[in-house]
């Protein structure tokens, strides 16, 4: 692996020299290539960072026995103040790059003039780096931003509730089965540098308000809502209508007069979502958020008649 990273720095190397990258200087940062072809940026505690121009845009860090194998670029289109991008930090005091990190399989291969290949993967994420400090150095990524990153990536699907063992004939007095759609757990990840996030989002219950009031003569005394653990369970045929893993009970028929002519009741099913999040440091923590869904529910009164099926 020593030997290949070598190989990838030589390889990058001979590209910076043949685009004749100028020696620039800005405040506190100096921009300068070693005569091996290395070219790094020097950088003291203190001055402005400049905006770096497509010219010399590439950075490499200096390195005595490990160089590091990434190239990190500076964002030329820098995001306008107070734009999420930035994430709370103050854009006049450092600016927005990202990372390009080989894969260490590609350098291994040659093209037809016998030149190293080097394949650069999909560039991490924007994260800033403040005034007087490298783009590669860990403490210049916010790990929390890198999570809340990952986390606005999340596609979290509103629930979709189901009723059972019929939905056309749900009534009064008969037990009803709830339940969602299943949905897998749902990752994603986000990178600066070397850091990288990982999120997992996972279904870990519902909670269901059925819509009827306690009493129809006081609409405002409502019924507790019904917490079922996860999505709850679909009725399948076999299973005994009458005990729902997760279900409810009406006691009131969803009339007109009760329900402002409407005909059904409101059910609003809560999907309660547990995130967990995975630095590649080794720290986890977790969040949650709620999605929810409000479908109409009508609810009827079946009869029964007894009949006299007796010969004569």
């Amino acid at each position: 692996m020593l030997i290949l990273r070598r190989l990838t720095i030589t390889a990058v190397s001979a590209v910076l020299i043949s685009i004749g990258l100028p020696m620039v200087a800005w405040a506190n940062w100096d921009f300068h290539c070693a005569l091996r072809g290395q070219c790094i940026w020097d950088l003291s505690d203190s001055g402005s960072q400049p905006a770096v121009p497509p010219s010399v845009q590439v950075w490499r860090p200096a390195g005595v026995v490990e160089p590091d194998p990434c190239l990190y670029r500076q964002i030329m289109s820098q995001p306008a103040p107070g734009d999420a991008a930035w994430g709370g930090h103050d854009p006049e005091h450092g600016r927005l790059w990202q990372a390009f990190c080989p894969d260490a399989l590609a350098v291994a291969e040659r093209d037809d003039q016998g030149n190293n290949i080097i394949r650069y993967g999909t560039p991490s994420d924007p994260y800033y780096v403040p005034d007087g400090t490298a783009p590669n150095q860990a403490n210049t990524i916010d790990p929390m931003m890198l999570v809340a990153r990952a986390e606005g990536n999340l596609t979290i699907p509103v629930p979709v509730p189901n009723f059972g063992p019929d939905t056309t004939r749900v009534a009064v007095k008969i037990p009803v089965w709830l339940w969602t759609d299943a949905v897998p757990p749902i990752v994603q990840t986000a990178a600066a540098g070397t850091l990288t996030a990982t999120v997992t989002a996972e279904l870990t219950a519902t909670t269901w308000d059925m819509g009827e009031p306690a009493d129809p003569a006081t609409p405002t005394a409502t019924v507790p809502a019904v917490q079922c653990a996860g999505p709850g369970m679909p009725y399948t045929a076999g299973a005994n209508p009458a005990a729902p893993p997760c279900g409810y009970t009406y006691l009131w028929r969803s009339l007109p007069e009760r329900t402002a002519g409407a005909g059904t009741w409101p059910v609003t099913v809560t999907a309660h979502w547990t995130i967990t999040w995975t630095l590649s440091t080794g720290a986890t923590g977790t969040d949650t958020v709620d999605t929810r869904t409000t479908v109409p529910l009508r609810v009827r009164e079946w009869h029964s008649i007894l009949q006299n099926t007796t010969d004569n």
